[in-house]
């Protein structure tokens, strides 16, 4: 019923006009069998409904072009607009009322409606700035509070610091720097997805190198940790961004690598299964903490996950819907955390036809 009242005003005038018309050439040979006053019924009866779908004035429209054909055309005499009785004219006069009061108030109700829908996404996008805000905040300040106590450690004289020492602390600035890289990286593909700049361009891809790829790109500090890679030897071609996907897939690893403790595998299978190519990346980790709900994680609070996870698995829910997929989140039976993101895509044998 939306879609009817998002339509042009003009196109709704000649819907609703047209409806009240062929209703009533129905009912002109139903007349003999319901008599007149039964016509009435059955017109106030569309024009209900028209007020369920339409806006106001086209109602109105068709509510008072409704009374001009049953008083011309029903109430006798025919082909008059001149009631010969008082019971009449008060039925003529009651319907005209209340098909009146029902066009306002059902317009009304849409009105409060509209009203009450925009506050609550406003609230939710509130909500959702806020969050992200919070995250951002958080993932800002960890990386350049280790940038300014290692620099500062560096450039004291009085410190007496070894060169081994000085490598350390080199390295724990390259760690930090990097992960402020990823965080801007993710805030320039978050500022791409809201302004609708970002599409997708499909082609032809290999699963393989595209879960490698993303595995390679870890940074140094993460590349001594366990990630596994599980994909079946004839695994079709599959046509999806290949620049996309690969930060979404990079997005879901570096969360799983960063964000569990020590000695955590990581393990990455795909499969493609009623059209989609179904990617998981799962840990042996403590797994995710659910809301009350039991429908989505906690996923600032998670235990040995600090940091925002939000930023980018957003990142990741918006890639994946401009391929027309989605993520879902969940934890493993047997322990951990399971991450899958499900793209709908063409496939093709492997190097049949390729680069066509």
């Amino acid at each position: 019923m939306r879609a009817f009242s998002k339509l042009q005003m003009w196109k709704q005038f000649a819907l609703s006009v047209a409806t009240i018309i062929v209703i009533s050439i129905i009912s002109f040979f139903l007349v003999d069998l319901v008599g007149y006053k039964s016509i009435s019924l059955i017109l106030l009866f569309t024009v209900t409904v028209l007020s369920l779908v339409f806006s106001v004035w086209p109602v109105l429209v068709s509510a008072i072009l409704s009374v001009l054909i049953w008083d011309y055309f029903f109430i006798p005499p025919f082909l008059s607009f001149h009631p010969i009785t008082s019971e009449d004219l008060l039925m003529l006069s009651m319907y005209f009322i209340i098909v009146l009061l029902n066009g306002i108030f059902t317009s009304e109700m849409r009105r409060v409606e509209k009203i009450a829908m925009q506050k609550e996404e406003k609230l939710r996008t509130l909500n959702f700035y806020n969050t992200l805000f919070n995250s951002i905040s958080h993932e800002l300040r960890t990386p350049i509070t280790t940038i300014i106590g290692v620099t500062e450690n560096i450039l004291n004289p009085d410190n007496g610091i070894t060169e081994k020492e000085r490598i350390e602390l080199n390295q724990e600035v390259l760690i930090a720097t990097e992960r402020l890289n990823q965080l801007v990286d993710n805030l320039l593909n978050m500022s791409r997805i809201e302004s609708g700049f970002l599409e997708a361009k499909k082609s032809w891809c290999d699963v393989s190198e595209l879960i490698y790829t993303a595995i390679d790109r870890m940074p140094e500090n993460l590349k001594h940790r366990s990630v596994k890679a599980f994909i079946p030897e004839n695994m079709l071609l599959v046509k999806l961004d290949f620049g996309l996907m690969e930060q979404a897939l990079y997005n879901v690893i570096h969360n799983a690598l960063v964000h569990t403790p020590e000695g955590t595998m990581v393990s990455v299978s795909a499969t493609i299964r009623n059209n989609n190519l179904e990617i998981s990346v799962e840990d042996d980790g403590p797994g995710f903490q659910f809301s009350e709900d039991k429908t989505q994680p906690d996923i600032i609070g998670q235990k040995h996950r600090a940091g925002g996870l939000g930023l980018g698995l957003t990142i990741v829910k918006g890639f994946l819907a401009m391929h027309g997929g989605g993520m879902k989140l969940s934890n493993r039976l047997a322990g951990g955390a399971m991450v899958k993101l499900v793209i709908p895509a063409e496939t093709m044998e492997w190097r049949e036809n390729y680069g066509e």
